[in-house]
């Protein structure tokens, strides 16, 4: 059996960490615009303007969240006469993309884990350990984007949203 040495496995596992941090970091950024813009395509089917008011996706407190929000007081009460279905259909929009998105995403990585599982030598060990992070950070990142909008008691959350202070637009 070989004996590896504390610190060449600390180096070796902070190389996988900054590579998975590499790899996960982008995709974080771009669903959560992807998520926010579905929202807003599905506020222009029902006529009503969006835009995106912020996207939070370096490492903070709510790190990872953006906010898509009427562009004038006449879409915000627009949005609030809406029926609680078709609000549904704005709100539910952003956790369906994300959902989607990451879900493809775990499948691609689901399947590169299996071929490098598959041959593991010590030349493609960093891959391994890499790609297995990526997964099971994909499969975390579906259940924390699911809990976070539709379980979690926030009441601004995409399952709980059911008015709009208009009066933030005076």
């Amino acid at each position: 059996m070989e004996k590896v040495s504390i610190k060449k496995e600390f180096f070796f596992t902070l190389k996988v960490l900054v590579w998975v941090v590499i790899i996960i970091l982008p995709f974080l950024f771009l669903t959560t615009y992807s998520h926010e813009k579905a929202h807003i395509r599905e506020a222009e089917k029902l006529d009503i303007s969006m835009k995106i008011e912020y996207i939070k996706w370096l490492p903070q407190k709510d790190w990872g969240t953006g906010r898509a929000v009427p562009v004038s007081k006449e879409d915000c009460e627009k949005f609030n006469s809406l029926s609680q279905e078709h609000k549904n259909k704005i709100l539910h929009a952003g956790v369906y993309e994300t959902t989607k998105i990451f879900s493809i995403l775990f499948l691609i990585s689901s399947i590169l884990l299996i071929i490098y599982g598959k041959k593991v030598h010590t030349y493609n060990k960093l891959l391994f350990r890499i790609w297995l992070i990526v997964t099971l950070s994909f499969l975390v990142i579906i259940g924390k984007e699911i809990y976070d909008n539709v379980f979690s008691n926030i009441p601004y959350n995409d399952w709980n949203m059911k008015f709009i202070d208009c009066s933030l637009f005076d």
